[in-house]
């Protein structure tokens, strides 16, 4: 959706680092304030602004496999 075609190198500088929390705090990372981190420093060091949208995906789901027997 960008528009950028070819190859592009880029190089980012970036720790994600997970919010602090104590033993008691017992909650799950913060996945989207890692993205919004990410999403800033990749604006703020290459210029590339990214946004968030919703868009339909292709997807295979496999809900089961069954082995076939060998002959050993």
């Amino acid at each position: 959706m960008p528009g950028l075609e070819g190859e592009h190198e880029i190089d980012l500088q970036f720790t994600a680092m997970p919010p602090q929390s104590t033993p008691q705090e017992a909650t799950a990372p913060d996945y989207l304030g890692v993205a919004g981190s990410f999403a800033s420093e990749l604006e703020k060091q290459c210029g590339i602004h990214v946004e968030a949208r919703k868009a339909p995906i292709d997807m295979l789901v496999m809900d089961r496999v069954d082995r076939a027997p060998s002959e050993d």
